[in-house]
């Protein structure tokens, strides 16, 4: 029987089933996508809580590199008449990968483009402009038959497109591409790199009912067939705009609507299951980021969440932790709401949000945002820095020093 809240049944994360004798043998599905009924435990990636100097966004399809304090553009790149719907950064900072679609929506480009000087946190311009070139030209890459989003990886980027079929795609750094496999579009996307290879895992809402947390293996040029890990949980609100994260210091933070108001789950190991509803509404979760927040005075440490909603649009920020009792999530947030709706994602992840130490950059239809994060007492505060000039800006939007969201 289900539990009420998020609809998160006994088996969420049970890792007790998986122990003993190891996890039941995987099943095929009607993609030949191995399923699994318990999850395998994953250390969380390195997380930044820092703020950024230097964003990369779009002023009327021209890629800019612009000021995270106060929306001041300091370099210019290409332009594409297409529109841009995602754009990344590889590891190394070397080369932003950018997806343009077309506009009936059935067909997207995969771009490259070098970036010639290093535009990270400790990136200063000179006298307000930049010495020599900051980007090179765009290179085509590949024609996709339908919709996609990106995510470099160590020695190219995995493409995952929604056209005849939904598929994942492995393309070499130098233009070459290893076979696809049949895997369900991303809703949250993150990896882990491995000794030798990496692991790439992905919230996804496919044909099985639920919500389910799968992973793929790439070692270049081999992308093999990826394991499905059945969370145990059912969306909250169907169509889903569920997210989830890894947590800063540990277990998973999946949040979803619910009743039209906003829910943040932890689930950590052994069934530790931990729920916080806030009294915000909104219809769609578009985004969210997770980072290490400050620091405890006693206890466990806060982690923060950042999301950004839609129908109506606004920006949240929670701050987290497991409480001393069980199912307990202590947390703390603030709200503000956004002057125009952010672009909606659909069933897909996005890069329209940007958070980092007290500041926090959304991009909407209508431009830029940014924001202040405050701390008075045992609260939060969000407030809209009204001299950020970012009323020509568009997202996507991506911190030049690498961190994803």
């Amino acid at each position: 029987m289900a539990v009420p809240g998020l609809g998160l049944v006994a088996c969420v994360f049970a890792l007790l089933a998986c122990g003993g004798d190891g996890p039941p043998e995987p099943e095929a599905d009607s993609l030949g996508i191995l399923v699994h009924d318990c999850p395998v435990a994953e250390s969380a990636p390195e997380s930044d809580s820092r703020a950024w100097e230097a964003t990369l966004g779009w002023r009327d399809g021209q890629l800019v590199l612009f000021a995270a304090a106060d929306g001041e553009v300091w370099a210019q790149g290409p332009s594409f008449s297409d529109e841009v719907v995602d754009m990344a950064l590889d590891a190394a900072g070397a080369r932003l990968w950018i997806v343009t679609e077309d506009d009936s929506g059935e067909g997207s480009e995969l771009w490259s483009v070098r970036v010639r000087q290093p535009v990270g946190e400790t990136s200063r311009p000179l006298d307000g402009q930049w010495v020599g070139d900051v980007f090179g030209a765009p290179r085509s890459r590949a024609w996709i038959d339908g919709r996609g989003r990106v995510l470099p990886i160590d020695g190219g980027v995995v493409f995952f497109e929604e056209g005849y079929g939904e598929r994942w795609r492995f393309f070499s750094g130098d233009g070459g591409f290893a076979r696809s496999v049949a895997a369900w579009r991303p809703a949250s996307v993150w990896f882990r790199q491995e000794v030798i290879g990496t692991t790439v895992y992905a919230l996804t809402h496919g044909s099985l009912p639920g919500l389910h947390k799968m992973r793929g293996r790439i070692e270049p040029p081999t992308l093999f067939d990826p394991v499905v890990e059945v969370l145990g949980v059912r969306p909250g609100s169907w169509p889903s705009s569920a997210r989830l994260k890894p947590g800063a210091h540990g277990g998973m933070y999946l949040a979803d609507i619910e009743s039209e108001r906003v829910v943040v789950a932890r689930l950590g190991g052994e069934g530790d299951l931990r729920r916080a509803a806030l009294p915000v509404a909104a219809a769609r979760i578009e985004q969210l980021a997770v980072m290490a927040g400050p620091s405890s005075e006693a206890g466990l440490p806060w982690d923060r969440l950042a999301l950004l909603l839609s129908e109506p649009p606004s920006v949240v920020v929670i701050e987290v932790r497991p409480g001393t009792e069980p199912s307990v999530l202590e947390h703390r947030w603030a709200h503000a709401p956004l002057a125009s709706d952010p672009v909606v994602q659909d069933r897909f992840f996005g890069r329209f949000l940007i958070a980092g130490g007290d500041r926090l950059l959304a991009a909407t239809r209508a431009g830029v945002q940014s924001f202040s994060l405050r701390h008075a007492a045992a609260t939060l505060r969000l407030t809209r820095q009204i001299d950020f000039e970012g009323s020509a800006l568009r997202g996507p939007v991506v911190a030049a020093d690498g961190r994803d969201g």
